[in-house]
């Protein structure tokens, strides 16, 4: 019996391997948690001198003045890899001029409402200053991950569904999906396709940071589902980057690799993957039982 995780990325529903820097986003955190805490601190009497910003005649500092530094060295770090992975996707300036205006525009509003906030008119706003704060830092945090351009860049690859209809129809196969992308994104995802009836189980990014802790999630899953333990020779997993091959081989899976992502063919070979095909069309070609 044959259990195939399907590890997509880009292959099946459209998503890119994260390219986000855990150490970055864990400063980022750090920053901000200070921060919170020292601008609380700052309407609080009577505390020693190196809980509150030091004068600015006075030649010293104190954890409290390393904030803004923190965030101005945060954004030097993640400006290069942002710009560089936006021109990836888009190589044109001018789209990428046009996103960076944009979302300063977009900065620039919610700053005026979270800074101003405190000064609103209940009686012409009808709610508290405070609940308008909150609506205006989640309705900004909503639409900052709707993304609301993904649907339209979201393709079908050739060959998902019939190869998934093929498997699933067979009972010496089990699919799943394993993925990097928390279960909520990805069932979303593939839902725009209804692919989530191919996927009854699966290991998903919020069951672990690093997707090559993944595998034996799935595969006690599929115990629970199925009865029965999986073997690394008996899995396969099919993904399109050089992540899904590490992932594969941290346990000794084999890994089917496709060339339907930004990954070219060249690099997953050199990743050390097991088959290189050029889309799930061609899959057959090295794995007959996938035809």
């Amino acid at each position: 019996m044959n259990a195939t995780i399907s590890s997509p990325t880009v292959g099946i529903a459209g998503q890119a391997a994260s390219t986000r820097v855990l150490s970055i986003d864990i400063f980022r955190g750090i920053t901000m948690a200070v921060m919170i805490f020292v601008n609380d601190l700052a309407s609080v009497h009577g505390l020693s001198k190196w809980t509150y910003h030091m004068p600015a005649k006075v030649d010293a500092m104190t954890y409290v003045d390393m904030v803004f530094p923190a965030f101005l060295f945060i954004v030097g770090m993640a400006l290069p890899i942002a710009v560089k992975q936006r021109l990836k996707r888009n190589a044109s300036l001018a789209s990428l001029w046009l996103h960076v205006v944009l979302r300063v525009i977009a900065l620039l509003v919610l700053g005026l409402i979270l800074a101003n906030a405190e000064h609103g008119d209940r009686a012409r706003m009808h709610i508290a200053s405070e609940l308008w704060a909150l609506l205006g830092l989640v309705g900004a945090i909503l639409l900052w991950n709707v993304y609301s351009g993904l649907s339209s860049r979201m393709v079908l690859l050739p060959g998902v569904v019939e190869i998934l209809e093929r498997l699933d129809a067979r009972d010496d196969v089990a699919l799943a999906l394993l993925t990097g992308n928390w279960q909520p994104g990805a069932e979303a995802k593939l839902a725009r396709f209804d692919l989530n009836r191919f996927f009854p189980f699966g290991a998903f990014g919020c069951d672990g940071a690093d997707r090559s802790t993944l595998p034996p999630v799935a595969w006690e899953r599929a115990e629970e589902r199925l009865g029965r333990r999986f073997l690394p020779e008996e899995t396969l997993i099919v993904g399109d980057s050089i992540h899904d091959v590490s992932c594969a081989h941290a346990h000794g899976i084999p890994c089917l690799a496709v060339c339907t992502g930004r990954t070219p063919a060249a690099r997953l070979h050199a990743a050390g993957a097991d088959w290189v095909a050029a889309d799930l069309d061609q899959a057959g070609l090295h794995l007959p039982w996938l035809a």
